[in-house]
């Protein structure tokens, strides 16, 4: 079978599944959406709209595996992050026609706390994250590849989290994402 195969076929597929039904029952709106959850060693994508889920795509690339794949030092270097970014490049754009077009972006990721914090938001049961917050997020990270400290740039000081933004943020970039919306399912 295909990864990236719209037939549910897994545990873990089926309770991502079952977070999208729960999304679209709770939303306000009939607008299409996409649920994005980054895991250890796969990141899913749901798109669809309240009604119907139209796909579910599975990318091969998860936190933990872009983490052990291509980061080789703490902080990961520039190569490092550059190849990564290939990495996780290539996966997103595979999908990139497969996401219902004009939809809002959502994660129950709550890995994506770390990124609010580091923004200066506190995390609540549903906020929002622009790309240009995610963006400078990154930069900082990309600061403390470059020698500055994590906790000057108010980041945590580990790979996962390294690897987890820049899915996050290459996802956004390339799908013409303006913003996630954090929720608690």
């Amino acid at each position: 079978m295909n990864d990236s195969s719209s037939i549910i076929s897994t545990s873990d597929d089926a309770a991502i599944q079952q977070q999208f039904i729960q999304l679209s029952h709770s939303l306000k709106h009939n607008l299409p959406i996409t649920l994005l959850h980054i895991g250890q060693e796969k990141t899913w994508v749901l798109s669809g709209s309240s009604q119907r889920l139209s796909t579910v795509q599975r990318l091969n690339i998860g936190a933990e595996n872009i983490a052990k794949d291509c980061f080789f030092h703490q902080p990961p270097t520039e190569g490092e992050m550059e190849r990564a970014i290939m990495s996780v490049e290539d996966e997103v754009i595979r999908i990139s026609n497969q996401i219902t077009a004009d939809s809002q972006l959502y994660t129950a990721d709550r890995t994506l706390d770390d990124i609010a914090r580091a923004l200066g938001i506190a995390p609540q049961p549903e906020y929002r994250l622009s790309l240009e917050e995610v963006e400078r997020v990154f930069d900082s990270l990309a600061a403390v590849m470059s020698g500055r400290s994590a906790a000057w740039e108010g980041i945590p000081e580990d790979n996962v989290f390294s690897a987890s933004l820049l899915i996050l943020r290459e996802f956004m970039h390339h799908l013409g994402f303006s913003a996630i919306t954090v929720v608690e399912l």
